[in-house]
């Protein structure tokens, strides 16, 4: 116990080498040491140990609540001068402490402001120096390219972490017209121009197999197509003798059939759930790309020049320094953006940003695909020649708990790490546009071809019949012309006959 006290609690040089494993609990004796050299560095290590024991250790700390890491007392405003009532460095470094040789207790000095969290290292390095706190916290890692940091050193951190984000979720309940959600707007206004483009292909086919055709035949067609696409075309109808009576007619319908068969495959596979649960619609950024563009809103400020590089924008506050050092304000301001459409999501440590989806589950959610600005949480010391031992002695301690059962525990109570929000049915989701585009391309270029066709043929047919017309009509009229002038001949004829018979002198009496 001596040894390990002298080699953590103070680093001057002694003839007493380390063991291979590179502990500084484990010493070599040397056989060829004096006796009363040992001796002597016995009662040294005596004195010194006995002079720290219930030292206490100075941790500088923010005097405002900063989840997870400190909370004080919420009914008291900052800057908050009495312990904190909890958070992940309270119960990180009680635990701490109990391993620390020569102190038995903390204190957390409230040295930091709010603004601190921009420049921890030139703001804490003077109070260190000075003696007013023996550790300060940092996420800044700058510190060997500053000269403020010459006499400084880091000592490992409590965890690294990053950035998370928090979107809105909205919960829709069914309603009347619950049977259309299947299906997005854009899906069902090409299935209504798919039935106006079926009807004129039909109209084309009665056109263009010298059927009458007008008003009626037209209405009579989109009615006709709108029943095809329901799938309540009939074999004795109409239609099937229309369109089955040439080939540009099958062509459409193997189009009008394959159309047919994916809509009505693809509306009925999601009908059922989206008339039974209710439909959970996830807004903001689902990855770190779409977070590229996003408007964010960052909740604790001093840290946002860690996460700006990652977003597209980022929403100011518009809050004082005093307001912004308030934890229930910063959260109250993130919500009733996020809610009012001002940002699309809300970024915030990992740990905090967890704490509040557990909270309120029915109104956040956390996208698993986005964690940016990841960075560890330092510690820093005196790093004299007369510090030493004390930062050996902290270091060691504190490596001895990091993967201790104890972390895990309080690190699970205060931030719900490894716990979840209930279980939410995402799967009713629209089927859009781009999912049934190949459909309606295929539908609708095949019917383009067959209405084209069916028009061509439809005029050429008229033409030939009109040609036909004249000619009979031509035809008609020379044999009338014909008839009128052998009439007139006969008539003449007559006449003449008439004329001969008055000269017979009994015929005339």
């Amino acid at each position: 116990h001596f040894l390990r006290c002298t080699s953590l609690a103070h680093a001057t040089p002694h003839p007493l080498g380390r063991s291979n494993d590179n502990s500084p609990t484990h010493f070599i004796y040397s056989s060829t040491m004096p006796l009363w050299s040992i001796v002597a560095i016995l009662a040294l290590t005596c004195a010194q140990c006995s002079s720290v024991e219930g030292a206490t250790l100075k941790i500088g700390m923010m005097p405002y609540t900063f989840e997870p890491i400190i909370r004080y007392d919420p009914t008291k405003p900052p800057p908050n001068l009495e312990p904190p009532i909890d958070g992940l460095y309270k119960r990180f470094w009680e635990a701490v402490i109990q391993d620390v040789y020569g102190y038995d207790s903390v204190q957390f000095v409230p040295v930091m402001e709010y603004m601190t969290l921009q420049d921890t290292i030139g703001f804490l390095t003077p109070h260190l120096r000075s003696g007013a706190i023996d550790v300060a916290w940092s996420p800044d890692a700058s510190g060997p390219q500053r000269p403020e940091f010459d006499d400084m050193v880091y000592v490992p951190g409590l965890a690294r972490t990053n950035f998370a984000v928090l979107g809105r979720k909205e919960i829709k309940q069914n309603n009347l017209m619950q049977f259309v959600t299947p299906l997005s707007g854009e899906v069902w206004g090409m299935l209504a121009a798919s039935v106006v483009m079926g009807g004129f292909v039909i109209f084309a086919l009665m056109f263009a197999e010298k059927h009458n055709v007008g008003r009626k035949e037209a209405a009579w067609s989109m009615y006709e197509s709108f029943a095809a696409l329901l799938g309540a075309e009939s074999i004795e109808s109409k239609y099937i003798a229309i369109v089955m009576s040439s080939p540009l007619g099958r062509l459409f319908r193997i189009a009008l059939l394959f159309l047919v068969l994916i809509v009505t495959a693809t509306y009925t596979a999601n009908l059922a759930a989206f008339l039974t649960a209710p439909t959970t619609v996830l807004h903001g950024p689902q990855t770190v790309d779409e977070l590229r563009n996003a408007r964010v809103c960052i909740r604790s400020q001093p840290i946002a020049n860690l996460i700006i590089p990652h977003i597209g924008f980022n929403v100011e506050n518009g809050m004082s320094v005093v307001d912004n050092a308030d934890p229930v304000k910063t959260a109250e301001w993130t919500e009733r953006a996020l809610m009012s459409g001002e940002c699309d999501a809300i970024a915030d440590m990992e740990d905090m940003a967890r704490m509040r989806l557990l909270a309120e589950c029915d109104k956040f959610h956390m996208p698993d695909g986005i964690r940016v600005g990841e960075y560890s949480a330092y510690h820093i010391m005196r790093g004299g020649a007369g510090e030493r031992g004390l930062v050996e002695n902290v270091t060691a301690a504190i490596l001895r708990h990091l993967p201790s059962t104890e972390r895990i525990d309080y690190y699970k109570d205060i931030t719900g790490k490894g716990r979840t929000c209930p279980k939410t049915d995402y799967g009713t989701q629209t089927v859009t546009l781009v999912s049934l585009g190949g459909v309606f391309i295929v539908f609708f270029s095949i019917s383009f071809v067959v209405l084209v066709a069916a028009l061509a043929k439809g005029f050429m047919d008229k033409k030939d019949n009109n040609n036909s017309k004249a000619i009979a009509t031509l035809q008609d009229s020379a044999m009338k012309v014909a008839g009128d002038v052998r009439m007139r001949t006969a008539f003449e004829e007559i006449a003449r006959l008439v004329e001969a018979v008055k000269n017979i002198p009994d015929f005339a009496a």
